[in-house]
């Protein structure tokens, strides 16, 4: 699984669970693993907070790994909560694609339930807060209204914003986030892939494809190709800082009849390029898996070796079991590094996206005719929000 010395045991044996597929290899690594894990406390806080709790306890229980009892029946009982979640997941997307299809709305589901059935063949290993859905730019507003006849109440934007300031949210920023709150569901809402929109395209909906779910229904997703290279795009612009996101990589890397060498050209054509060198030599650190081809004989940049050690850093900052959102200066150590996923035109994009945070304009409230002033405050609310948080003054 690479050097386990550089990482933090309790880190190591998750990493180790989220292999997939299930293998000898991937039993031995598990074992191994968890005879060297010192605080099995903090193991259950790094399981939950990389959001991996079906694959821990699949790898756990299959590779009837020694692990106390006590901890092995609360990992079994959250990750059984997960995969009844996961299902009413599916459940409502199949719900939600139907109301959106009567209105005439294209749509497609990203990561969720889609991709549990893509990666890992069923649902219940793979954990999702929520449930994406992309539909063209045009018929977004559309879409929200669809969302709340549904029972979805909108909290970013908040509904007190602007038609005006709504119109430009949707300018700096690729969705609206909702919660179902009877059925406890969230729910995002994209018409871009990435906030900044030389990180990828949405591609036609002619070439989006259709996965089967439990039950009979199908859902639409990107096609196979896009949808590896936008998953290769959102877990780079994270700092990786979930070891879910990598879990995924890895578990259709080998699922792919072409390996990672073509998944890496196709990463290459679709403009996410870095993000899948990033990706790749993350998975050859920890798991030892081969790098494409043609990245090892040209080995990784310097910004792509920086970049992979960014998220290392960002996976296990405070042993793993830390949210990188409360360490002081966590997210802008994870956000820094969004700015180096291309080239010098997406560097100034990504600089014009983050002078206009929506934000701001909720937590400093002007009159819209003064709203070119946001970009001049940007700085200083940003320190302010910082040192209110280091003085122990609660987020907002």
């Amino acid at each position: 699984m690479g050097k386990r010395q550089d990482l933090p045991s309790e880190f190591a044996l998750a990493a180790a669970c989220a292999r997939w597929p299930h293998s000898a290899h991937r039993v031995d690594a598990v074992r191994e693993a968890a005879r060297s894990v010192k605080d099995w406390g903090r193991f259950g806080h790094v399981v939950r907070r990389h959001a991996i709790l079906g694959l821990a306890y699949d790898g756990i229980a299959t590779a009837r790994a020694e692990v106390p009892g006590p901890v092995r029946e609360a990992l079994r009982a959250d990750a059984f909560a997960m995969a009844r979640r996961s299902v009413a997941q599916a459940a409502e997307a199949v719900r939600l694609y139907r109301d959106f299809a009567g209105a005439g709305i294209p749509c497609a589901f990203l990561k969720g339930a889609t991709l549990a059935m893509l990666a890992y063949g069923r649902l219940g290993l793979r954990q999702a807060a929520d449930i994406d859905i992309i539909v063209p730019e045009a018929a977004a507003l559309d879409a929200d209204a669809i969302l709340a006849a549904s029972g979805y109440c909108r909290v970013t934007p908040p509904s007190a914003l602007s038609a005006g300031r709504i119109r430009r949210f949707m300018v700096v920023r690729k969705s609206f986030d909702y919660v179902h709150a009877a059925k406890g569901i969230q729910t995002e809402l994209h018409w871009r892939l990435a906030d900044n929109p030389l990180l990828g395209s949405v591609p036609a909906p002619a070439t989006w494809s259709s996965v089967s779910m439990p039950g009979g229904a199908e859902l639409p997703t990107l096609g196979w190709d896009d949808h590896f290279a936008y998953l290769c795009a959102h877990g780079a612009s994270h700092a990786w800082f979930r070891l879910k996101w990598l879990a995924d990589i890895g578990a259709l890397v080998a699922s792919e009849p072409g390996g990672a060498d073509r998944l890496y050209s196709v990463a290459k054509d679709r403009g996410a390029a870095r993000p899948a060198e990033q990706a790749m030599v993350l998975l050859n650190k920890l798991y030892g898996m081969p790098l494409p081809a043609a990245l090892a004989k040209d080995g990784a940049g310097v910004v792509t070796r920086a970049l992979a050690w960014t998220a290392l850093k960002a996976m296990t900052r405070g042993n793993g079991e830390i949210e990188p959102r409360d360490l002081l200066f966590g997210s802008t150590f994870i956000h820094g590094s969004e700015y180096f996923l291309k080239d010098w035109r997406f560097l100034v994009a990504q600089l014009r996206r983050d002078l206009a945070n929506p934000g701001d304009w909720i937590r400093v409230p002007l009159p819209e005719q003064l709203d070119f002033l946001y970009p001049l405050l940007r700085v200083p609310l940003w320190l302010w929000r910082h040192l209110r948080r280091e003085a122990g003054v609660p987020r907002q």
